[in-house]
């Protein structure tokens, strides 16, 4: 079975965001999903997982360990987004990015974002006021642009946003040394993330203890 781990603003029940966080998740990933015919692909949210009594973080933390890959949706630049994708990065996780058309200029995405390749993908049709037919355009398009990228997941054509960082014995001086530099923050990230792992164990246990 492969997992995909689904990023995403989530919001509260009823809300708007939740409103678009189901919209992206059905009409969009679970739809061209369910395109590629692999009954044995599944797709979970953060919201979907359960805790089975332990912090829920530690779940989630859990089941990003064992996906095989990630989508990440930029769209509002949501904190928790970006605290998933950066623990996916020292995971060294296959990712894939979305985000809304309307954030996608210049000005409107971050600047350590700049350099990654987004799905551009459209918000909810109450966006669109009575446009359906350019509603429909952009959702097809995203669905084709989407389905491109996970073919490109399952033959093992990308790989996560930076590589497996690995200094290289024919890279000389300063390079080389910038190099590991780059596999020291990386070793250092996946510390900190098990150093996270281990406060949020040690904090459900106390809890439980009251």
């Amino acid at each position: 079975m492969k997992k995909c781990f689904l990023a995403c603003p989530i919001g509260p029940e009823n809300s708007d965001i939740r409103m678009r966080s189901r919209f992206l998740m059905e009409r969009i990933v679970q739809a061209t999903i369910d395109r590629l015919g692999d009954p044995q692909l599944i797709v979970q949210r953060a919201d979907q997982i359960l805790s089975d009594g332990r912090n829920v973080m530690l779940k989630v933390i859990e089941e990003m360990q064992n996906c095989d890959f990630m989508i990440v949706d930029t769209t509002g630049d949501n904190p928790n987004v970006f605290f998933e994708m950066g623990i996916g990065m020292a995971l060294e996780k296959p990712m894939i990015f979305l985000r809304s058309t309307n954030q996608c200029g210049f000005d409107s995405i971050p600047f350590d974002l700049m350099h990654l390749d987004f799905v551009k993908i459209p918000n909810a049709m109450t966006e669109y006021g009575h446009d359906f037919f350019q509603f429909e355009s952009d959702l097809q398009a995203a669905q084709e642009r989407l389905f491109l990228a996970l073919k490109g997941i399952i033959k093992g054509n990308y790989s996560a946003p930076y590589g497996k960082i690995r200094p290289s014995q024919s890279v000389d001086g300063d390079q080389n040394e910038a190099l590991k530099e780059l596999l020291d923050e990386n070793i250092n990230l996946k510390s900190a993330l098990s150093e996270l792992k281990l406060m949020i164990s040690n904090s459900n246990s106390f809890s439980a203890s009251f």
